[in-house]
Order: C-alpha cells, then sequence, then structure tokens
C-alpha cells in the first residue's frame, strides 16, 4: 500500500517543492515576520525618541528571497548633530535598537555616513514600517 502523502504533495500548489523545501520556506517566512517585527518596534522607539528612522535592505525586498541571516538594516537620519554616531544620544538610540530587536541583530547605518547614492536611496525608498 502506498502513503497517500505523494498524492498530498501533488494537489498542493507549488507542488514542485519537497518537504523539505516547505519547511525551509516556513522557516525563511517566519524569520522574515520577526525581523519585520522587531525594525517596525526599532523605528517606533526612535520615533519616540524624536529621531527618524527608515528601514531598507534585504527585509524591504520580495518576501520570498528573505532567509535567516539577511539581516535588518535600519538608517538613521541624523540631520540633528545630536542624533549622529558622534553626538551625545548615539548610546540611547543604540540601546533602543538593541531592545527592539529582542536577540536579533539589527545594523545601524547613520545617513550623514552613507554615500550620496545610497544616502539618496535610502531617503526616496526606505520604509518606515514593514507589512
Amino acid at each position: 500500500m502506498t502513503s497517500p502523502a505523494p498524492l498530498i504533495q501533488e494537489a498542493l500548489p507549488g507542488s514542485d517543492f519537497g518537504p523539505g523545501d516547505k519547511r525551509q520556506q516556513y522557516r525563511n517566512r517566519l524569520c522574515r515576520e520577526r525581523s519585520a517585527a522587531a525594525a517596525n518596534r526599532a523605528v517606533a522607539l526612535l520615533a519616540e525618541m524624536g529621531i527618524k528612522s527608515r528601514i531598507f535592505g534585504p527585509l524591504t525586498r520580495n518576501r520570498e528571497d528573505f532567509s535567516p541571516g539577511s539581516g535588518i538594516d535600519l538608517c538613521v537620519f541624523d540631520e540633528n548633530p545630536l542624533n549622529g554616531p558622534e553626538g551625545p544620544r548615539y548610546r540611547d538610540i543604540m540601546l533602543a535598537v538593541s531592545t527592539a530587536g529582542e536577540g536579533l541583530l539589527i545594523q545601524v547605518h547613520f545617513l550623514s555616513q552613507l554615500s550620496p547614492p545610497l544616502a539618496r536611496t535610502v531617503q526616496s525608498t526606505g520604509l518606515p514600517r514593514i507589512n
């Protein structure tokens, strides 16, 4: 007697993936959701402090492309020198981001330290929130 598993696999959409691939896709989706939640918390905490920030990088792209280790990139808009990497609020910024990350690594970039083309890209395409 044959197992019903192959029949079930054939009936599922995207049946060209094996069971291992489906588990990996599920893990990637959970990782992305957890990473998006952490990035959203970081932006919200910084906003409470009066600091504008944007999420960019792999997390903002196609959901299927995100995998564990892709990373969370956050850009702090440091027009105010107090909020820059040399400013007195640097430690508070890093503490807020670390707290929001809940164990996930969030890479913090400061707008003033980015190359001009990347800075323009972040300003125009960076997201205040990931859905």
